[in-house]
């Protein structure tokens, strides 16, 4: 299978996408977490939960992937792939047309048991790379070279004195969050699978904070839950994160670690734009964990 698309954007730029695989989740309509387990110059293994398609589903592989010294060619085979799939390998390959565009390609190699499900494999991936190319199209053509300023971290890391099962649970039991985290009005949720859920939330605690945002979550019980905004506020262009779980000192470490990523903004500071959103985010998180803390006392 292969897939192509013609960038008006400088390679580097769309090389740098590609390569930035702990970004995807914010970059890729599909990918909802990445963990990288290994990294050098010139290769990196990674484990990467993606939605399955248009399905409601999200499902996980361990990826190995190997860069050329010029990084204009990304190899990659699926170590442990996601069934139906037996086998996955493919490339990306980007190609200068000029100093200002460029021709990206992505090609697979698909294997599966039988025939039904070498079809079923081919629909999902053709979908997925068909958005992918898309996302790369935009983000490479939107923000060119500006594209990491335009990225927000924080990390906040609270501790709290219960084990760490009364702590996941109260987070990853989303439809209990109206009952005691006050920022959350409203929770309905769409799909409930092993260790992943999609839902929709209605937040703020007034009429003019209220906004609407659809998350996809995956966990690791007990250890970590990562999860993705589908539906985002306005100007963010994509959100995800993680929630991770440690024995500490009798009690839990929780640490919060959000990636986001604003839209491009007009006439306003970049600076105080990243600034406010990433207090926005700690104090969301900090909230979250305080009322844990309550709970759990």
């Amino acid at each position: 299978m292969k897939h192509s698309s013609t960038i008006n954007a400088p390679a580097d730029v769309v090389q740098r996408i590609i390569s930035d695989a702990e970004n995807w989740p914010i970059f890729f309509t599909p990918t909802v977490a990445c963990e990288r387990n290994r990294r050098d110059e010139a290769h990196e293994e990674l484990r990467l939960w993606a939605r399955k398609g248009e399905l409601d589903t999200t499902v996980s592989w361990r990826s190995s992937r190997q860069f050329s010294a010029d990084r204009r060619n990304v190899t990659f085979q699926q170590l442990e792939p996601a069934p139906p799939l037996t086998e996955m390998t493919g490339v990306w390959t980007i190609r200068d047309i000029d100093e200002k565009s460029t021709e990206l390609t992505l090609s697979h190699t698909l294997a599966a048991a039988d025939e039904d499900a070498l079809r079923a494999a081919q629909t999902i991936t053709d979908y997925n790379s068909t958005v992918e190319l898309a996302n790369i199209k935009t983000l490479a053509e939107t923000y060119g070279s500006s594209l990491s300023e335009h990225i927000v971290r924080s990390q906040d890391e609270v501790w709290i004195d219960a084990d760490v099962h009364e702590v996941f649970m109260p987070l990853w039991e989303v439809n209990m969050w109206p009952d005691f985290l006050d920022h959350v009005g409203a929770v309905t949720v769409h799909s409930q699978g092993i260790n992943q859920q999609r839902f929709s939330m209605e937040l703020g605690r007034n009429a003019e904070q209220a906004h609407s945002v659809e998350s996809v979550r995956v966990a690791r019980p007990d250890q970590w839950v990562a999860f993705k905004q589908i539906q985002t506020p306005a100007g963010v262009y994509g959100h995800a994160g993680t929630w991770t779980f440690e024995e500490a000192e009798g009690g839990t470490r929780v640490t919060v670690r959000h990636l986001a990523l604003l839209e491009r903004a007009g006439n306003v500071s970049l600076p105080d734009l990243v600034t406010r959103l990433s207090a926005s985010l700690s104090q969301s998180s900090l909230s979250t964990l305080a009322a844990i803390k309550r709970l759990t006392a």
